[in-house]
């Protein structure tokens, strides 16, 4: 028998990037509450939501579905890791230059994903400042609170001066 966690129906369709299968499989778990226990359904082992899932991938679409669907972008896994943080590490080891990675970042900071330290201390990172972004300044959720992200900081909005 594998080690490897059994995927449910909504992390394949997540996977597949089929935005009318993830919301059958969301759909299928029954009434409102059944299926905001679904979407934020953690695997077995790892904790991994499937908003971790669709982040890790840059399945923006699919990030968007999920969040409007009651998906928490500040769910942590096992690790303490976000959807940011495995955005963040997609994006960082992108060796293509796929925005779609970089658009899944600002998905899940517009809709309110914010830095938090995984259990070892990291914040989301996207890069260094040698990777010709640019800084940018974000509102958390809370009004009062003003944050000057570094380049490098995943929050930052990344946007490439090459544009």
């Amino acid at each position: 028998m594998s080690d490897e966690p059994v995927k449910s129906v909504l992390v394949r369709a997540v996977e597949s990037g089929d935005l009318d299968a993830v919301r059958a499989a969301v759909d299928a778990a029954g009434d409102t509450d059944a299926r905001l226990v679904a979407v934020n359904a953690e695997d077995k082992g790892t904790w991994r939501s499937p908003l971790h899932w669709s982040a890790s991938f840059g399945l923006v679409d699919v990030t968007r579905l999920l969040i409007e669907l009651g998906g928490d972008p500040n769910a942590e896994d096992i690790k303490g890791r976000t959807s940011l943080h495995y955005a963040c590490d997609a994006y960082r080891n992108d060796l293509d230059g796929n925005l779609r990675y970089e658009d899944a970042i600002t998905q899940l900071v517009e809709q309110d994903a914010f830095s938090l330290e995984d259990m070892t201390g990291k914040l989301p990172d996207a890069g260094d400042e040698s990777s010709g972004f640019v800084k940018y300044v974000l509102y958390f959720p809370n009004p009062a609170s003003l944050f000057y992200l570094s380049a490098g900081d995943c929050l930052s909005m990344h946007r490439s001066t090459r544009d």
